[in-house]
This record gives C-alpha cells, sequence and structure tokens, in this order.
C-alpha cells in the first residue's frame, strides 16, 4: 500500500480524499494561512530544508507514505453521513498517542494520507460509506536522532 501510495506521489497523480480538509485557497482564512505557513517554515527550518528546496521537502512528504518506517500504521474511518460533531469524536486519536508514549512508543497522526483514499481500499476492507478520515504511524523512536527539543512557545500560536 506504501509504495504504491508513494508512486502515485512521485508521478502527481491525480488522487483526492473523499472530504475536503481545507477549505479552497480563496475563501482560507488569512490567520489560519499564516500559521499554516509559520508551521511550515519552523518545520522545514528545523530538517534544514530551505523553502524553494523542492526536491528536499517532497522526500520528507513522501516520508509520510511510508508511515515514516513504523511497524504499524493504524487507517481511521467515519461514516460519510456523519457530520462536524462527529468528526470531533475522532479527537480519541489524540488519546491514543498519549497513551502510546506512556508506553515509550511514539505516534504521528497523519493527514496527508486520506488523499489515497483509493489506493487504500485495495488493500483494506474499508465500506463504500465510510471515509478514510487520517491514519497514524505508530513504532518506537530512535532515541539516537533525536537531538533537541523546542520549547511550546516555539511553535504554538500565542504562547
Amino acid at each position: 500500500m506504501s509504495a504504491e501510495m508513494v508512486q502515485a506521489h512521485k508521478h502527481k497523480e491525480p488522487y483526492a480524499a473523499r472530504y475536503e480538509y481545507y477549505p479552497p485557497t480563496s475563501t482560507f482564512p488569512p490567520e489560519y494561512a499564516a500559521r499554516r505557513f509559520a508551521f511550515g517554515k519552523f518545520f522545514y527550518g528545523h530538517l534544514g530544508i530551505a523553502r524553494d528546496n523542492l526536491a528536499a521537502r517532497d522526500a520528507v512528504i513522501i516520508s509520510n507514505y511510508e508511515f515514516y518506517g513504523a511497524p504499524v500504521a493504524l487507517i481511521f474511518t467515519i461514516n460519510s453521513e456523519l457530520r462536524q460533531g462527529s468528526w470531533m469524536d475522532l479527537g480519541f486519536v489524540f488519546l491514543s498517542c498519549i497513551h502510546r508514549r506512556r508506553r515509550v512508543m511514539n505516534t504521528d497522526p497523519q493527514l496527508s494520507v486520506p488523499k489515497y483514499d483509493e489506493i487504500i481500499r485495495k488493500y483494506l476492507p474499508i465500506a463504500e460509506d465510510e471515509l478514510v478520515a487520517c491514519a497514524m504511524a505508530m513504532g518506537y523512536p530512535d532515541l539516537e536522532r533525536i537531538t533537541e527539543h523546542y520549547p511550546a512557545k516555539k511553535i504554538i500560536h500565542g504562547m
């Protein structure tokens, strides 16, 4: 499944999630667009990747579809008839992140994976009335690669 998602990404095949994660650019609230830009600058900057280094940025994106090499990939779905309130129930995903951390595991919720809903359905028995909402990579961290921690005020808005 991962290999097929990576190939689809590399060949710029026109896949799309069955729901819109972001509003159209023309209606995207400027405050949130600015936060998204600031996070991208922080994230890629931490990795030493310049904004114009599209090949390096693409390699990071591809690692999403490889679930960062984690041994476990979870796919979360939700019934397509449910509305925003039910989508908030997916907050349990983050409880799973916290619980795994207590077990010395790391998790990475992934919101880019639903783009390849069609590919995922080839490998997993997902009912037609279900949407792929998000994914999560789960495994033990490579502690030697973790070099520093950033204070929350560097990455959390308003701190």
